[in-house]
């Protein structure tokens, strides 16, 4: 099923100072166009990207979603999925809106899991993210 309804984008202010300097820096141009033609692009029909490999299903509960997206820079030539860039995404299906909780590179995960990795600074950075896992025990 696909939706024709597309979806309010916001980054989050954490988002924007962490790790997405790194982006810019490294890949320059190319991360303004990645930024603008590929994930503000799947995030507004994020319906449809669900149904791709590119988007995992985390949790979720009362039409709000955790979602992680993995994506590719343009012009790198590598796979979405072997590229070890990801998004992590709060997608209200209600109000139709998915915010940008986190962006980040798997050699930004220093040490353990990636997913305990990020699961942790996002349930620290934003409230929303932590009454959501609440909400699942």
């Amino acid at each position: 099923m696909f939706s024709n309804q597309n979806y309010t984008i916001v980054v989050e202010k954490f988002a924007e100072r962490h790790y997405v300097k790194d982006f810019e820096k490294k890949h320059k141009a190319n991360w303004y166009l990645t930024l603008n033609r590929v994930i503000f692009v799947q995030c507004a029909r994020i319906d449809n990207v669900l149904q791709s490999q590119k988007a995992d299903r985390i949790c979720g509960h009362d039409g709000n979603e955790i979602i992680k997206l993995d994506f590719a820079v343009v012009g790198t030539h590598i796979s979405a999925r072997s590229s070890g860039c990801r998004i992590i995404l709060m997608v209200n299906h209600n109000i139709k809106s998915v915010k940008i909780l986190l962006v980040y590179d798997k050699h930004h995960t220093k040490v353990g899991k990636e997913s305990v990795w990020w699961e942790s600074i996002v349930r620290a950075e934003y409230d929303e993210v932590e009454a959501l896992y609440k909400c699942l025990r």
